[in-house]
């Protein structure tokens, strides 16, 4: 997903997401849906050059289900005035992915926030 965000594919970013894919960004409401989710990546990447790291710290797979923790670091770049100031990313996430019927494996929720600093 991370080589998806970084190349900027929106296409191949959504192909990440189940239908009913949950956002819980740490400054908003939830984001519920491809439908909602899409245009965040959409304006992301008009606005920014995409730089990102993801580690995975922790997982564990069972009955259909997986989840993820770690970090991902990294930073937006901004490709006009208007995007405002370069954005360093440094966040935890807790990630809950499905399998699907196709034998994939799918965002369903999406949980991150702010690492404290050093």
């Amino acid at each position: 997903m991370i080589a998806a965000d970084n190349a900027e594919d929106l296409e191949a970013v959504m192909a990440h997401y189940a239908e009913d894919a949950v956002l819980l960004p740490p400054d908003g409401a939830p984001v519920t849906g491809k439908q909602a989710i899409e245009p965040r990546y959409r304006s992301l990447f008009r606005d920014f050059d995409v730089e990102l790291e993801m580690t995975i710290d922790r997982m564990g797979v069972s009955s259909g289900w997986a989840w993820c923790h770690g970090a991902t670091r990294g930073r937006f770049s901004p490709r006009n005035e208007a995007a405002g100031e370069p954005r360093q990313v440094s966040d935890k996430y807790l990630m809950v992915l499905s399998f699907t019927s196709d034998g994939s494996w799918v965002v369903h929720t999406l949980m991150w926030s702010p690492l404290p600093s050093p």
